[in-house]
């Protein structure tokens, strides 16, 4: 589970994990330790959502729309 995350763990992601299974506890430690260390920082999904307006890109991405 821990190398499969920081495998694919990108600026922006967010990151889901289900409480109450085995693993979760000792591999979510290690990979926010990792992403800490490799210079992520953590935010809540409401500062990660841009306000309107926005648009979305074909790959499902949120980006803030430039005021010209």
């Amino acid at each position: 589970m821990v190398d499969r995350v920081l495998k694919k763990a990108a600026p922006g992601d967010i990151l889901l994990f289900h409480a109450g299974k085995k693993n979760t506890p000792a591999a979510l430690e290690m990979i926010l330790d990792r992403l800490l260390e490799e210079g992520y920082r953590f935010v809540t999904v409401g500062e990660l959502i841009y306000p309107a307006p926005y648009t979305i890109d074909h790959a499902g991405r949120q980006s803030a729309l430039s005021s010209k």
